[in-house]
């Protein structure tokens, strides 16, 4: 299947499995999962090779949960991408801690639209289930690490569901690591709560320690 064919399908799927009552989502989950897992076996020479020596192809894989899976420590050693070089823009990297080698996930812009595609309806369905857009936003993490698809993803939701005064409270070390300024969070928090209004709080989970 074509690469711009696939997408647009992708992203008929996702907004049309939002809906209560779908009975042939697994269906076209499965048809999708496999036509994508025949463009990338093709287009990403290493994938093709790890494919090839568990001899899964398109021929014999007919559920999504056969798929073989690329281990995580591939993306810290090979270049596991479908985009060519020439045409990379962005660059997510794994967290980690200093001196270790981190995994590299590359983008371009259709595929970063892509991923805000599949995250905007999820995240306004659950997280806005009782209390409707827009709403003011703490972010637990910093702005400016931008090699971060968790904090693509949180700029994504302030832009899109954010109050102007949405912020964030995290910082961006000088070796990479991550604090909290605790000081600016809790005078946002308190500031929500004497103005009786809600607050939406998004972090990771060692923020909130």
């Amino acid at each position: 299947m074509p690469k711009e064919l696939l997408s647009s399908q992708l992203r008929s799927w996702m907004s049309r499995s939002l809906a209560p009552e779908n009975p042939g989502a697994e269906e076209e989950f499965n048809r999708l999962a496999l036509a994508m897992f025949a463009f990338q076996r093709e287009a990403v020479p290493i994938y093709r090779e790890l494919c090839e020596r568990r001899k899964a192809g398109p021929e014999s894989i007919q559920h999504w949960r056969d798929i073989p899976p690329v281990p995580t420590r591939a993306f810290k050693e090979y270049e596991v991408s479908s985009i060519p070089a020439e045409e990379r823009t962005r660059v997510f990297h794994s967290s980690g801690t200093t001196g270790q080698i981190r995994s590299r996930h590359f983008h371009n812009a259709e595929s970063i639209s892509i991923y805000e595609a599949s995250l905007l309806p999820w995240f306004q369905r659950h997280f806005f289930d009782l209390q409707p857009p827009p709403m003011k936003l703490l972010f637990l993490t910093p702005e400016t690490a931008t090699h971060s698809s968790l904090v693509h993803m949180l700029t994504t939701v302030r832009r899109h569901f954010g109050t102007p005064d949405s912020v964030f409270t995290g910082r961006e070390q000088a070796d990479g690591s991550w604090s909290l300024d605790l000081e600016q969070t809790l005078a946002t928090v308190r500031e929500a709560v004497g103005e009786n209004k809600p607050i939406g709080l998004l972090g990771t989970a060692f923020s909130f320690f």
